[in-house]
């Protein structure tokens, strides 16, 4: 059976069910976010990120250390997972944090170098205890 869905909606889904955020690798500002991703920081327009610094999704203690790494990977770029090892935060709009997994990657497309990352909020994941016990979620 054919697909009747063109594959640039079928794109367009995907990137906007996903939680890509794309940065400059340079500067650190946010050029794209999927809707996903506004979700898990609690941000309600569709490109209400863009053009702030990816920094600003970082608790304010752990900017200045984060711009420091930053720029350590935009020197010799390589797909990593962020924090290996600790406990990586995400800060919401109203100021709260959250544990979160990054998976990092860069492109330089055109005269632009970015950096892709895959922001995963660790704290809308079941417990693997519970994944293993077969236990329902909580109802709270």
């Amino acid at each position: 059976m054919n697909s009747i869905v063109s594959p640039f909606r079928l794109n367009e889904a995907i990137a906007q069910r996903s939680p890509v955020l794309v940065a400059n690798m340079d500067s650190g500002i946010i050029v794209w976010a999927s809707r996903r991703i506004h979700e898990i920081f609690n941000y309600h327009c569709s490109n209400e990120l863009e053009g702030m610094s990816v920094e600003e999704l970082i608790p304010e203690h752990l900017r200045d250390i984060h711009v420091i790494h930053r720029q350590s990977f935009s020197q010799l770029p390589s797909p990593m997972i962020m924090g290996k090892g600790r406990e990586l935060l995400g800060r919401r709009r109203d100021g709260t944090t959250f544990p979160v997994e990054i998976e990092l990657d860069s492109e330089k497309i055109g005269d632009e170098r970015l950096a892709f990352l895959v922001i995963i909020d660790r704290s809308e994941r079941p417990s693997r205890k519970r994944l293993t016990s077969h236990e329902p979620p909580s109802s709270s």
